[in-house]
């Protein structure tokens, strides 16, 4: 069960062939501070290498319904103890609703106690990714379940924010194993994003027209247009690094000063050298969480009504939820096959990227051959080409070519063409 020699654990006996749950870690990596053994339930509080506290339970829910009181009980009074900090999983042995059974066309009184209290314990249920069940019995006519989930609080995913939950192959049990894992993706730089509190500097308008007219760059508009982009990328990066840094670690460091200095003053060393440090303190992390609000604000793509009123338990919530649902756990190839490894998974799309933006060498000098939807777009010259016909999936009537730009019109609208096919006839 266990292949490291380096094991603890705690258990809850099952009853006869039914129940039981056992907890196990590794003491190298996890200090276990206590435990709790409940009826239907093994918790226990962790510490991790970096001194995070939190709680995990482990649960086995009652599978009849007269006994499922208890249970909403037991959970509300764990929800209590382990705070805001908490992870749990197990079998649960009840759905939430109608979707997560096979065939079932009716919520029953536990699906209903169940969706409404994970909401008044405020718990998250991450998506399952890879499965839309987690239980069959095994027979010719099945009846599926999804019995088996992991639910988080919101400061949990405060300190593991980026999570998957996904099934393991089942071997010998009618349940499939379901793990939680925090594992960060890797999938190379992060893109450029404009941050709105950037607008916020008093120089920052006046430094990135400076950066853009700084420098030339020979070749066509087309191109010294993607060359100064590039270059604004860059300086914009650089000053942010160093006018901003990393926001949410600045915030940290300042949260754990301010509390040394209380620390000090209650125990009576205290001066007024410290009593201005901790002002100042004070004044720059207000400044800094107006700052990690706007961020959070706009990564959860929503604004409050007043800037300065806000929740960020409420953009934590909403970030989060957005980025479990934004995971590539796998990608279909042209052949109809899928690939799940991560590795390969990499290496599918950069080369799919690749062909899609491909150099093209074609009759009357070089060009760009790109391709949307199976049309094409090919950079042209004003007097060689004369007119363009466009061509969409929904057919609609298109305009074309206005002075010496390539400009599309759908109906009243412009568009670039990066969402849509264009193909060249030659006049």
């Amino acid at each position: 069960m266990w292949k490291s020699r380096f094991v603890e654990w705690v258990c809850l006996p099952s009853d006869g062939r039914s129940g039981g749950i056992i907890v196990m870690w590794d003491p190298r990596l996890v200090v276990v501070r206590s435990n709790l053994i409940g009826e239907f339930s093994v918790s226990i509080e962790m510490e991790l290498k970096d001194n995070i506290m939190w709680w995990f339970s482990a649960i086995y829910g009652p599978v009849k319904p007269r006994e499922r009181e208890k249970f909403w009980d037991e959970l509300g009074g764990l929800s209590s103890i382990c705070g805001e900090r908490w992870c749990l999983g197990g079998d649960f042995n009840v759905v939430r609703n109608t979707r997560e059974k096979m065939n079932s066309n009716s919520n029953t009184t536990s699906m209903l106690c169940f969706d409404k209290l994970i909401g008044e314990l405020g718990l998250y249920d991450p998506p399952l990714l890879n499965a839309k069940y987690t239980w069959s019995n095994l027979r010719d006519d099945p009846i599926c379940c999804r019995l088996d989930r992991f639910l988080i609080s919101n400061g949990w995913m405060d300190f593991f924010p980026h999570f998957r939950q996904m099934v393991l192959p089942r071997i010998t049990s009618d349940h499939y194993p379901v793990i939680l894992d925090t594992t960060k993706s890797k999938w190379g730089p992060t893109p450029f994003r404009f941050k709105n509190v950037w607008l916020s500097h008093q120089n920052f308008r006046d430094l990135v027209r400076v950066w853009w007219n700084d420098g030339m760059n020979q070749g066509w508009e087309g191109y010294k247009f993607m060359k100064k982009l590039k270059k604004l990328k860059g300086d914009i990066s650089s000053w942010n690094r160093e006018v901003f840094g990393n926001v949410g670690v600045r915030y940290a460091d300042l949260s754990y000063r301010i509390n040394y200095l209380d620390e000090l003053e209650a125990e009576g060393r205290w001066s007024e050298r410290l009593n201005s440090e901790r002002r100042d303190a004070k004044c720059e992390l207000e400044n800094l969480s107006f700052k990690r609000f706007q961020l959070e604000s706009q990564k959860a793509k929503v604004r409050w009504l007043t800037e300065r009123d806000h929740n960020s338990k409420f953009f934590h919530s909403l970030l989060t939820n957005r980025r479990s649902k934004s995971i590539i756990d796998k990608v279909e190839l042209e052949d109809g096959s899928l690939v799940t490894k991560e590795e390969q998974t990499e290496e599918d799309i950069v080369k799919y990227f690749t062909n899609l933006y491909r150099k093209y060498e074609g009759e009357g000098g070089g060009g760009v051959l790109m391709g949307w939807n199976g049309a094409l777009w090919i950079r042209v010259q004003q007097r060689r080409w004369k007119f363009l016909s466009l061509k969409t999936r929904s057919k609609k009537q298109c305009l074309i070519v206005k002075g010496p730009k390539l400009q599309v019109r759908i109906g009243s609208q412009w568009h670039f063409s990066k969402r849509i096919g264009i193909r060249l006839r030659r006049t």
